[in-house]
């Protein structure tokens, strides 16, 4: 028993040092990885190539799925390319799993000294994700080496003909191998549980092969769970799933008619990471024949469903502004009032303590993500030479408004959903006095919303002026409820000493939020000719000039 809790707190090890990887990759690439990724996939091969070697230094299928499924969602980059991406990244993750066959085990520590000085010395940093990057490469190896030696007792089962028996199906260990990936979610971790099991003498090298195989396959069904709320990202996994599948079947069917030629028996741990590597290639070329047809069919099997339908803008008229500018409008003005209604969700989950509204509106911002994404990308293909100074001047209008309200959903989802489940983890109550003024600073916030939204799509000046003075008086009231707030501070309410800091964070937010969308006031002056600081910059982009930035005068 105390070898079978052993092997598998080496296999918790081995999870915990993938998940912590995907971590560390999250702190040293950030949000640029993406970036790079779209830039450089442009055909079938160079995608496959990219994903391989992204895959290679960053050797994490979660969170290579995640990050193809966000370009996917983002209209980054096609299908095809996604399904490219994937399949390089299958291909240069099996680099780590010759690194888990030397069995390094032992050498673990040496990750530690080095990656640790680096993770406490430089927090936040790349220095500080380089670190955790390090020391989780070592906890999968020291997961490894625990695992092998705490599997001695399934390797006495085994030969006692228990496990032999029930590992003699290679068709059963296919589907086991996908469960096991899928549980995991994580290949590496898969694989390096099967490679422990051979090492300590518990499963025989024919019975991994299979093992193998389905763990391939579980991978990329990992990936279809991801992105399960989002089609797009949902074709992606099917599209994986049928191009690896017909390798797992043929693979698994030969084995079972012919067995392993022991000529192929490099010795454990090297016969599994060699499998992998075949199986992947295999897959690579069958994919890349196949990346038309399997794209057309995982469209076909998965529509846009009614609730997630594209947004409704034709591309047609992208070279007639007066129409393509029109589209945008309303559609800006729909997101507009998605993100009035998120703000109010928020209120209401904070009211209710509701940790599933928290939930949906994570979900709701990710939806809008793709909006946002496409409206941007329709109005830069409108380059600012081929319209009228008016024309220019609506267009930057409608790119810094969407902008704002990017931003205002982000800090939803980021800032202030975190405030509603740090109140309920600590079991908080915030005072009668801070709770109503709270409410009421989130009335004003709402309301110039509607305001900013009403002066966007009317193109009033009236209702510029009234958000600007709007501006001025949340901030106003956002200092005196500030004052008010220290004062109880210092009467030593303990309602208030207990939510001080949730208390200040919601009204910072709020204020952020404020100012981002009385932006908008700013582009209808100028639309109007009325402000002439947008007007300037126009034409001086037009002349090839750029306005230098401002000087400050030093300090004395």
């Amino acid at each position: 028993m105390i070898s079978l809790l052993q092997g598998l707190g080496g296999l918790a090890l081995i999870v915990f040092g993938v998940r912590s990887l995907q971590a560390a990759l999250v702190t040293l690439f950030g949000d640029r990885l993406d970036v790079w990724i779209s830039r450089v996939t442009r055909g079938r091969l160079v995608a496959a190539g990219t994903g391989a070697v992204v895959a290679t230094i960053a050797p994490s299928s979660t969170t290579m799925s995640l990050l193809t499924i966000s370009m996917i969602q983002g209209q980054q980059i096609t299908l095809r390319r996604a399904l490219a991406v994937m399949l390089g990244t299958c291909v240069g993750m099996t680099v780590a799993i010759y690194l888990v066959a030397l069995n390094l085990g032992e050498h673990a520590a040496i990750l530690f000294v080095a990656g640790l000085p680096l993770s406490l010395t430089h927090r936040g940093t790349r220095t500080a994700g380089l670190g955790s990057f390090i020391m989780a490469i070592g906890f999968v190896f020291l997961g490894i080496e625990i695992l092998s030696q705490g599997t001695q007792a399934l390797s006495a089962l085994g030969s006692g003909g228990g496990i032999a028996a029930f590992t003699a199906d290679p068709w059963l260990l296919l589907v086991l191998g996908m469960g096991a990936a899928v549980l995991l979610q994580s290949s590496t971790a898969t694989l390096a549980l099967v490679i422990g099991l051979v090492v300590s003498g518990a499963l025989t090298v024919e019975a991994a092969v299979p093992l193998v195989l389905g763990a391939n396959v579980g991978v990329s069904v990992t990936t279809l769970l991801a992105g399960w709320q989002d089609p797009h990202a949902r074709r992606l996994g099917c599209g994986l799933i049928l191009i690896r599948i017909v390798p797992a079947i043929a693979g698994t069917a030969l084995l079972a008619a012919f067995g392993l030629p022991a000529a192929y028996l490099l010795g454990d741990a090297w016969t599994i990471a060699a499998a992998h590597t075949a199986f992947n290639l295999v897959a690579l070329f069958l994919g890349l024949a196949v990346l038309g047809p399997v794209a057309r069919l995982a469209e076909s099997m998965i529509p846009t469903r009614s609730t997630e339908q594209e947004i409704p803008i034709d591309e047609r008229w992208v070279d007639e502004p007066t129409v393509a500018l029109a589209q945008t409008k309303r559609e800006i003005a729909a997101i507009a009032a998605r993100v009035s209604r998120m703000l109010d969700a928020f209120w209401v989950a904070l009211k209710r303590q509701d940790e599933l509204a928290c939930a949906d509106l994570e979900v709701h911002e990710q939806d809008l993500d793709r909006h946002y994404r496409f409206i941007k990308h329709f109005l830069a293909r409108q380059m600012t030479s081929e319209l009228t100074t008016e024309q220019a001047v609506v267009r930057l209008a409608h790119l810094r408004f969407v902008g704002d309200l990017e931003s205002v959903a982000d800090i939803i989802e980021r800032n202030l959903v975190p405030v509603v489940r740090k109140k309920i983890r600590r079991g908080l109550r915030f005072s009668d006095e801070g709770w109503a003024e709270l409410q009421q600073f989130h009335e004003l916030v709402m309301e110039n919303i509607e305001l900013a939204s009403a002066a966007f799509v009317e193109d009033n000046i009236d209702l510029a002026n009234r958000l600007l003075r709007h501006k001025k008086k949340v901030r106003d009231v956002e200092i005196q409820l500030r004052v008010r707030h220290f004062e109880r501070l210092r009467e030593g309410a303990r309602e208030t000493l207990e939510t001080t800091e949730l208390h200040l964070e919601i009204l910072s937010h709020l204020k952020r939020i404020n100012d981002l969308v009385s932006g908008v006031a700013y582009a209808v002056l100028e639309s109007r000719g009325l402000h002439t600081h947008g007007l300037q910059l126009i034409d001086d982009a037009r002349r090839g000039q750029v306005t230098a930035p401002m000087e400050v005068a030093p300090q004395t």
